[in-house]
């Protein structure tokens, strides 16, 4: 073992080696980190070669997570039994083994069997456990900054392990992505074998913080540990489970487990693969989700040493809520899903450190807390609880205060307080008036006391108190807003939105061809005096109340700087067309991911003109049918029937089915589109600017072709390409 020889080293340069244990304890919660979130890129692989469904192969994950959870109390029994050398090593072995043979699985009980019970068994071997066993025997000064940083391991086990695995299964093979977490099992058992320690007094030290032990002090060890910890473990959870705090921190514990991975850590790639999105991009954004996990982990062990942890997991599991209830209205865009990885991986397993730090102040013996023989953190915590004492909040207080007066209550504390001591009216402004301060003692001198906030004298007896008067304020400004600018500049007031059913045209082009159509239910016309003449005829002709009012009173319904010339028609929205509806017969276009309303209504126009049969959208990755897109749509909208699906890549394979010929419109494709004579029907796939289209969407193309373009700009809007490529192609067909 080389550990005595770098600890001397290390002395020499001021180094304690807890920070090596601390570093080796973060590679082993990484490897296993990224062994727990690697069946999770792997659930779509096993579904195609092995016709598993996703709840066959999350029965065996969940017997994973069960025992990761069910072994915690006896993880932290063999820690104190047979040490952390031998009990990591013993975990790694496990995970390896079981990663290993499931490469040669042939059957679901193999599933079961390997990644089910025997990679259980040694994730739950160095769960959380290992990181607060650690913390709390090796550090007694940023025991809590540290205990973050070990569990942020987890957060960079996903971000070095899940990109890379699924790289691995798009181009070599699911068994391929299994390999670099064996070997950096591997690498890790190399390591504790060679420098892990159990205990500081074994190398004759102290904890970080603390002085080193005497030579009198017996060395711990492995041994003090009862012969029986598995017995051990079973007695003192039968005798915690009977007090309230274990079932509090048991329901906090279920909670967040059920969060993070039982839910996003292993079925996210699965869920965002049915909305359209690769397996890549969702390890991509797992991957900043685990950054911005480092960064919260971290700053929330720092935060445990300083504030009241009961705050601050009431912060943490309300943001993860609300992250939880955004996921599904993200639109799986690159803002939606940033913004909740942004949310939700600065809390993903934040929640660690406080709940640690709330156990270790409940149990009154932070120490000792996680080292007890045969006991889990959980049970030991349970045991001796008894309330949480408020940590000290330190404020400037002035000597004549009570010392047994709450910090932070006391006069001289108050921001008022400060404003009489600065000369009373001639201070700064007063910032609020305070509700509530204590009375001081009476044995202060009343030279001390801060002058009055006004000029009269004080009553007879008077020791503090509220003062006589108040302070001059100056007075209150106006309240400014955007609706006082426009009334103060004489434009009409906003009035509130219609109902949800309800939809608002205007402009000329679109309201006329909204007053020609029979798919919509008109409601009622707004027209000023001079563009009346144009709809009176078609109006009369559908039975639509018309009314003549002023130009503002339509500028203050419709978007801000849209052009409405004069006109507003309010309708019943339109209703999609299911697929099957779309005909079999002439053109289609597909929408991979374009969002804007200006975009697709400018295609609505061009596919119009060019008489295509539908248009297909993704339900969440696509604009309303608003007045905004009837507007830029110009009527198109009413002539060209609009289809939103869940998924894209199924619909393209569905109208492959149905004799569809699939043709993507790319920059990067391998074909001119001048150069090819597609058959009918034919389904033209057009992407978004930027990204273009998915990899899945690709992949169920027959054919991939580009717009060459003389230019010096050789790419187009969207809408524009949209118009080249159907003059093209009809040009093709009349030829």
């Amino acid at each position: 073992m080389l550990a005595p020889g770098l600890n001397r080293m290390l002395a020499r340069r001021g180094i304690h080696y807890a920070w090596v244990i601390a570093i080796l304890t973060f590679l082993t919660m990484l490897t296993t980190a990224g062994a727990m979130g690697l069946p999770g890129a792997l659930i779509l692989p096993l579904h195609s070669e092995y016709g598993w469904s996703t709840a066959t192969i999350s029965s065996a994950l969940a017997v994973r997570i069960m025992l990761f959870g069910l072994m915690a109390p006896f993880s932290a029994a063999f820690m104190t039994r047979f040490g952390l050398r031998t009990v990591i090593i013993a975990a790694v072995a496990l995970i390896s083994t079981g990663l290993l043979l499931a490469t040669f699985m042939t059957a679901f009980w193999h599933l079961m069997l390997l990644w089910g019970v025997v990679v259980g068994l040694g994730t739950g071997l160095t769960a959380m456990v290992l990181g607060a066993t650690v913390a709390n025997r090796w550090f007694a000064k940023s025991r809590g900054l540290v205990l973050g940083l070990l569990t942020a391991s987890s957060a960079t086990g996903q971000l070095a392990f899940l990109p890379l695995a699924t790289l691995l299964v798009a181009h070599v093979g699911w068994r391929a992505a299994v390999f670099p977490t064996v070997a950096a099992c591997a690498v890790v058992a190399a390591l504790v074998a060679l420098l892990m320690c159990d205990r500081p007094e074994q190398l004759g030290l102290g904890a970080y913080g603390e002085a080193p032990p005497v030579a009198s002090d017996a060395v711990a060890g492995p041994g003090t540990a009862p012969q029986r910890p598995v017995r051990h473990a079973f007695a003192i959870l039968g005798e915690a489970s009977q007090t309230p705090a274990f079932w509090a921190l048991f329901g906090t514990f279920f909670i967040c487990g059920l969060s993070t991975n039982g839910l996003i850590q292993s079925h996210f790639i699965a869920f965002c693969a049915d909305y359209g999105l690769g397996e890549t991009d969702a390890a991509s954004v797992l991957a900043m989700m685990g950054v911005f996990d480092f960064v919260g982990t971290v700053a929330s062990g720092w935060l445990s040493d300083r504030f009241d942890n009961r705050w601050l997991l009431f912060w943490y599991y309300g943001l993860r809520g609300l992250s939880l209830l955004w996921l599904p209205h993200s639109s799986f865009s690159f803002y939606g899903l940033s913004l909740f990885a942004l949310f939700y991986g600065l809390d993903w397993i934040a929640t660690v450190p406080r709940r640690c730090a709330w156990r270790a102040r409940s149990s009154g013996a932070r120490r000792d807390l996680w080292s007890s023989a045969g006991s889990s953190p959980v049970i030991r915590s349970a045991q001796r609880s008894r309330p949480m004492a408020r940590e000290p909040r330190e404020r400037a207080c002035r000597p004549t205060c009570r010392p047994s007066m709450r910090p932070g209550s006391c006069v001289s504390s108050r921001p008022w307080s400060r404003w009489r001591q600065a000369g009373g009216a001639g201070g700064p402004p007063l910032p609020y008036w305070p509700r509530r301060r204590h009375r001081r003692s009476a044995a202060s001198s009343r030279e001390d006391e801060a002058p009055a906030l006004s000029n009269k004298p004080p009553r007879p007896g008077q020791r503090g108190g509220r003062p006589h008067g108040r302070p001059a304020f100056p007075p209150v400004p106006k309240r400014s807003g955007p609706g006082r600018e426009r009334a103060e500049a004489g434009q009409p007031r906003r009035v509130p939105p219609p109902p949800p059913d309800v939809t608002l045209i205007w402009g000329t082009h679109a309201v006329i061809e909204a007053l020609g159509s029979r798919r919509r239910k008109l409601l009622r016309l707004s027209t000023t005096e001079a563009a009346a003449e144009r709809v009176t005829a078609a109006a009369a002709e559908r039975g639509v109340p018309l009314a003549i009012v002023p130009g503002d009173a339509i500028a203050a319904r419709v978007p801000r700087d849209a052009v409405h010339q004069g006109l507003l028609l309010e309708a019943r929205r339109l209703e999609p067309i299911a697929l099957d509806d779309v005909p079999d017969a002439g053109i289609v276009l597909l929408l991979d991911q374009v969002t804007d309303p200006h975009n697709v209504g400018a295609i609505l126009r061009t596919a119009a003109a060019f008489g295509v049969t539908a248009l297909v959208m993704t339900d969440r990755h696509a604009p309303e049918l608003s007045g905004t897109l009837a507007k830029a749509a110009s009527g198109g909208l009413e002539h060209v029937p609009v289809a939103l699906v869940v998924n894209l890549a199924r619909t393209l394979e569905a109208l492959g089915k149905r004799g569809f010929f699939r043709l993507g419109l790319d920059s990067a494709g391998e074909t001119a589109l001048d150069a090819l004579d597609p058959p009918r029907p034919l389904a033209l796939v057009l992407g978004a600017e930027g990204q273009g289209l998915r990899r899945l969407t690709r992949e169920r193309c027959d054919a991939m072709a580009r717009l060459d373009m003389p230019g010096p700009i050789k790419s187009l809007n969207v809408s524009n390409a949209c118009a080249v490529a159907l003059s093209m192609l009809r040009k093709r067909t009349e030829a």
